[in-house]
């Protein structure tokens, strides 16, 4: 009997074959996801990937209308978008610094990862404009942990 291969991966380019195993052991809603987040953005936005997805992001934080820093991370955990964990928040100076995590985020490339959370930083950005009620603007940065060499994403907010 012949074996089926996983089409999937022709969709899904340029992972490492450690990534291809991990694409062929997620389903749904997952593999859609990242299927969305890895080659329909790219494609469709090209080299403006990064810069739209941040205006696009802004847009939605700022229609999010948070009461409180806390319901950012319930709106995130919501959206799919991965667990976010505050570890610096001062309003009054505008000190805001965020962990996300997501499962996905080890099957993608650091490079990927940074242009394609883009969007995650504008959500931030925009629902921290709104509920401070001025202009803030976020910066992604991917770290490692150092025993698991699982990557997550730090955002940083900032006044513009």
């Amino acid at each position: 009997m012949r074996q089926a291969s996983d089409q999937l991966h022709n969709v899904l380019e340029n992972l490492t074959p450690e990534q291809q195993r991990q694409v062929s052991q997620i389903n749904m809603p997952y593999l859609g996801y990242l299927f969305f987040r890895e080659t329909i953005t790219q494609a469709l936005l090209g080299e403006s990937e990064a810069a739209i997805l941040y205006w696009m992001g802004k847009d939605v934080g700022a229609k999010l209308v948070p009461q409180s820093p806390d319901e950012i991370i319930f709106s995130f955990i919501r959206l799919g978008l991965g667990q976010l964990d505050p570890t610096t928040i001062d309003l009054d100076t505008i000190s805001l610094v965020y962990e996300l995590r997501h499962d996905s985020f080890q099957m993608r490339k650091r490079e990927r990862l940074e242009r394609s959370l883009q969007f995650e930083a504008g959500i931030l950005a925009g629902a921290f404009s709104t509920l401070l009620q001025q202009e803030v603007e976020a910066r992604v940065t991917i770290h490692e942990k150092e025993v698991k060499k699982e990557p997550y994403a730090e955002i940083r907010i900032y006044t513009a």
